[in-house]
């Protein structure tokens, strides 16, 4: 294996980590979150509600990892037909992170007709690329 030059930042818990978070996510390529670190350890108070905020903010790409290396086997992909919401689907399709893994979309807040052609174009983009969804 060998070592590459990649560069990061590591941010210090200080201040309110949820907008923390926000405020620097809208300037990097990517954001990892450790889910011990950020939904384990009382930082925040309800990590679903959190995590469907990020989402509706519009993070992306949002990567949880845990604190053992595990395969990634499953992907959920969250639509919501949005510009931002497409910028994420479209960079996980492009980027092809793991080529094995079980992919799902859902589509929230939506009418089910809307969100049924929502799901249908994304199915339909992710095909286009090779991934089975």
């Amino acid at each position: 294996m060998s070592k590459k030059r990649v560069k990061f930042t590591v941010l210090k818990e200080t201040g309110n980590p949820f907008n923390l978070f926000l405020s620097h996510s809208r300037y990097h390529d990517l954001a990892l979150l450790a889910i011990k670190g950020f939904f384990d350890y009382g930082i925040v108070k309800d990590p679903k509600e959190v995590l469907l905020k990020l989402i509706k903010e519009g993070i992306r790409p949002i990567i949880a990892t845990s604190l053992e290396y595990r395969p990634v086997k499953k992907v959920l992909i969250v639509y919501s037909g949005s510009m931002e919401s497409a910028k994420a689907m479209k960079r996980f399709v492009q980027l092809r992170p793991w080529n094995k893994c079980k992919i799902n979309i859902v589509c929230y807040e939506k009418p089910e007709k809307e969100a049924e052609t929502l799901l249908s174009d994304v199915m339909r983009y992710c095909n286009s690329h090779g991934l089975k969804i």
